[in-house]
């Protein structure tokens, strides 16, 4: 829902990552658009209430939630991340209180769904706060810096920092792309020792600003 750093107009991410492991996911802005905003903020303010206080009596724990009543078929996807075990009766149970006494709130039918987090999905999150290190830092050490994105697919995982650099032909360039570069890395493996994340095959990749790789 990664997430990470997506466009989400008009959309409730209460914690956001993907489970869609072959897309390059680049920084973005959160933009609102439209003069519908306050009613669809109400919506979801009402739905969000009614899921928190189910989710609560239910005894179900931490969880990532997406709403989104904007779309043609309205839905509300619910990510456990808590570990608990729900059998599939218990689980349509729950998907169909929330969707009625939502409705009953907002007179949206909503498309409710509650499924554990994925493989990917729990990746995504454990690599999350390091790519925001990278992110973070990286920025302010450098003025070159201009946008970071990643991919998991293919392998390794790809960590791409972009940067105004025009090319890696003068010295003064490459000793900068190279500083880049030794940079980052140093972020990661600080993170992963850090959050005791389990370490995987990564490749870091400069890129100048028309987007070629340069490193």
């Amino acid at each position: 829902m990664k997430p990470i750093l997506l466009i989400l107009p008009l959309l409730l991410v209460l914690m956001a990552c993907s489970a869609n492991a072959g897309k390059v996911y680049e920084e973005a802005e959160i933009v609102a658009n439209s003069s519908e905003e306050t009613q669809v903020n109400q919506i979801i303010d009402l739905a969000s209430s009614a899921i928190f206080a189910i989710l609560e009596s239910e005894g179900i724990g931490r969880n990532m939630m997406v709403i989104d009543p904007t779309v043609d078929n309205p839905y509300i996807e619910i990510i456990r991340v808590d570990g608990k075990e729900l059998s599939s009766a218990e689980t349509a149970r729950v998907e169909k209180l929330i969707k009625d006494t939502v409705f009953t709130k907002t007179d949206v039918a909503f498309n409710v769904t509650l499924r554990p987090q994925t493989k990917e999905e729990i990746r995504d999150s454990q690599w999350s706060p390091i790519f925001q290190a990278v992110i973070d830092e990286t920025e302010k050490k450098f003025k070159e810096y201009r946008g970071f994105a990643y991919s998991f697919s293919p392998e390794p995982l790809q960590i791409i920092i972009k940067t105004d650099l025009r090319d890696n032909k003068s010295t003064s360039n490459r000793e900068k792309i190279e500083a880049i570069e030794q940079y980052a890395n140093q972020i990661i493996e600080r993170k992963i020792e850090e959050l005791t994340v389990e370490k995987i095959a990564y490749k870091i990749i400069i890129r100048n600003n028309d987007n070629e790789e340069i490193n």
